[in-house]
């Protein structure tokens, strides 16, 4: 199966700081750890989207980004309804099980 080929409920959208959003999906059949981790730069850390979304989606953001002064990342914050630095991986809530 290639990249093209995966389940759509494998994909998981990369908010970047510049306000771009770029669709990506593992390297094999499910998410592995370092995989998310490289997406975020460092250590993930869970941030659940706010209930007015009525969505199974969530955020997977740098656990140390505020430490590191990563850059606001706009878009990501307008959607959690807090500060977000650095990227987020948006990705379904069902992946994370």
């Amino acid at each position: 199966m290639n990249k093209q080929e995966r389940p759509l409920d494998l994909w998981a959208e990369l908010m970047n700081t510049d306000g771009t959003i770029e669709r990506v999906s593992p390297a094999g059949h499910r998410w592995e750890l370092y995989e998310l981790q490289n997406l975020v730069g460092g250590y993930i850390q869970l941030v659940r989207l706010p209930p007015a979304h009525g969505t199974d989606r969530c955020a997977l953001v740098n656990e140390d980004g505020h430490r590191l002064k990563l850059p606001i990342n706009p878009g990501a914050s307008l959607l959690l309804g807090q500060v977000i630095v650095g990227r987020a991986v948006i990705i379904p809530s069902a992946l994370l099980d």
